[in-house]
């Protein structure tokens, strides 16, 4: 991942970090093992994202339950940062509507 310590160190600043459902897309996964053998092994992509959370000090998850719970008990004046590749944006907004529509 290019700039992979400019991101941790820019992320470790926010009150709650959430790293979702990372996959690969162009990049080759043979490729990024070899790039971050220097972190350890790692086999899955799922694997990597863990890393990249535990190293910015946040949490990795792939399901939506666990973003909505972190969402939930994030203090109201707090700053959250979600990093995802697909959909989530649509899915937290909907989300959010549908728990101030229910308060």
């Amino acid at each position: 991942m290019e700039f992979w310590d400019e991101f941790v160190k820019a992320l470790q600043s926010v009150d709650t970090l959430i790293i979702y459902d990372i996959y690969a897309a162009r990049e080759n996964l043979d490729e990024l093992k070899q790039r971050f053998t220097k972190f350890g092994h790692i086999e899955t992509i799922d694997e990597l994202g863990e890393l990249f959370a535990k190293t910015a000090g946040g949490i990795y998850t792939t399901t939506f339950n666990d973003v909505a719970m972190q969402l939930i008990d994030a203090p109201s004046n707090s700053i959250v940062v979600i990093f995802t590749a697909g959909n989530l944006d649509f899915q937290i907004r909907n989300y959010l509507k549908k728990e101030k529509g229910a308060s």
